[in-house]
């Protein structure tokens, strides 16, 4: 279970008329929604989007000095990924085609009903909670392909990792290794059922088998014939590697 608590949203409202921006702050926060912050223009919300993460923008288009396009753009460039809900009293194509173009989340003309300006918002948020479900996901994936690639180079046993299609997909340093020495035939991309030796092609059966069954094919001794002719005799254990977010 994730312990962690949950943050309240954070809301920026930009409108340069206090009125409203003071009106849609109240109906937010009577909403439920605790984290409102309102800026009256352009410069004043690039400084505070550079200093703080918000989960929604919400800002008037026209306002005195750049507007609310200059402002939807700026938020892109500097690699923000929240909704940004553009409102506007003079609605025009052109206006809403550049917005669209840009990424806006939405665009609403005056005057902004109330259950209006509260779906919008509801929906900007959970479309934000996703993309941040997203990028956690993406995260924890990438630590944990960092930590298994961590282990399998550290452990000083051979260690050969196949994938679903019964390719090579990774190899530690000491399989490299042994590898390179003794079967130079396994290789990391290659597809173990066009391998012709007789170690390949146990490796196979041993491979299918837990593919099939998703049990471990306890440790069992292998003959291999090394490159040079000679041979050995080699400890096998074949297992699942088990992913948490499969």
């Amino acid at each position: 279970m994730d312990n962690q608590q949950h943050m309240p949203d954070r809301i920026l409202l930009v409108d340069d008329e206090d009125s409203l921006r003071l009106t849609f702050e109240m109906l937010l926060k009577r909403a439920g929604y605790e984290s409102v912050t309102g800026v009256s223009s352009f410069d004043d919300a690039i400084t505070a989007v550079e200093q703080n993460d918000y989960d929604l923008i919400i800002s008037d288009i026209v306002m005195q000095g750049s507007s609310g396009i200059d402002l939807l753009r700026k938020v892109k460039e500097m690699g923000k990924t929240c909704p940004v809900v553009m409102i506007t009293g003079y609605p025009n194509i052109e206006t809403a085609a550049e917005a669209v173009r840009l990424g806006a989340f939405d665009y609403v003309p005056k005057p902004v009903k109330k259950d209006e300006l509260l779906k919008i918002v509801a929906l900007a948020l959970e479309k934000q909670e996703l993309q941040k479900e997203k990028n956690r996901f993406e995260a924890e994936k990438e630590q944990n392909r960092y930590l298994q690639e961590t282990i399998l180079r550290s452990v000083r046993e051979i260690i050969i990792t196949v994938d679903t299609h019964l390719r090579i997909a990774d190899m530690n340093d000491m399989a490299r290794a042994w590898t390179r020495s003794f079967l130079p035939e396994l290789a990391v991309g290659v597809s173990l059922p066009t391998l012709t030796s007789q170690f390949s092609r146990a490796l196979l059966n041993d491979v299918e088998m837990v593919l099939k069954h998703q049990k471990e094919v306890k440790m069992h001794r292998l003959e291999c014939r090394r490159s040079d002719g000679s041979t050995g005799v080699m400890s096998v254990t074949a297992a699942v590697l088990e992913d948490d977010k499969s």
